[in-house]
Order: structure tokens, then sequence, then C-alpha cells
């Protein structure tokens, strides 16, 4: 196990090596497909809790209906 650790350890001093003598243009590049990923992500997040505060808002009114219309048909039953 220890030389596993010390394997992995050079494999990380490498290519921390090679990244921080890497020209801008090619870091750039590398770096293009996870920082798209990650913008694809973060808008699917966002348009699911508009879509659930949406969903949310039409169901707290529609709850709101049914008590009031619960409250009405109550009422008049016990005042009959």
């Amino acid at each position: 196990m220890p030389l596993d650790r010390d394997g992995n350890e050079q494999k990380r001093q490498r290519e921390r090596e090679r990244y921080a003598t890497m020209s801008d243009e090619k870091g750039t590049e590398r770096n293009k497909k996870p920082r798209q990923r990650y913008k694809m992500s973060n808008q699917e997040n966002v348009d699911l809790e508009n879509n659930m505060a949406a969903h949310s808002t039409g169901t707290m009114v529609l709850l709101s209906v049914i008590l009031i219309t619960i409250r009405v048909i109550t009422n008049n039953n016990y005042y009959v």
C-alpha cells in the first residue's frame, strides 16, 4: 500500500508541474469542457428550482381555494 501512495503522490506532483508550465491557451482549452458541464448543470438546477417554485405556488393557491370552499359549505350546512 505505501508504494501506491508514493506512486500516486509522484503522479500528482508531475501533473501539478505540467499544469503550472502549460500555456494559457492550453489551460483554457483543457478547462473548456468541465466549465461547460458546470454551467449546464447550474442552469438545470435553476430551471428545476423555478419549476418547483411555480408548481408549489399553484398548489398553494389550489389548496387555499379548496379550504375556502370547505369553509363555505360547512358554514352553510351548519346554519341551515
